[in-house]
């Protein structure tokens, strides 16, 4: 059996600035397949219950976590170029890994 349920509305406006950025203060510079590899890598030894992996970038280096620390994480360091300033976000490594594919 296949159920489906039809969903009504508006397709947010992504050229709102406040659904999407469209000025950013931090640009990052890094090897997509150096990425790519280095989130395969935390991968392999643990997986996020939800997907997502932490990305800690500074000045030279990007250090990409997975899993949970009160459990078990894994972590790599990868290098990057980065202008304007340090930034740290949790983000799904699904989608990064779509993207990359690009």
């Amino acid at each position: 059996n296949i159920t489906s349920v039809v969903i009504q509305g508006d397709f947010p406006n992504y050229e709102n600035e406040s659904v999407m950025p469209t000025q950013f203060n931090t640009k990052v510079i890094v090897d997509k397949d150096i990425l790519e590899k280095a989130i395969r890598k935390v991968l392999t030894f643990t997986r996020s219950e939800n997907n997502f992996v932490e990305l800690q970038i500074d000045w030279g280096s990007a250090v990409i976590t997975s899993g949970l620390p009160e459990i078990w994480e894994w972590k790599t360091k990868i290098p990057v170029t980065v202008e304007w300033t340090e930034i740290t976000i949790w983000i799904n490594w699904k989608y990064i890994l779509d993207f990359l594919k690009e």
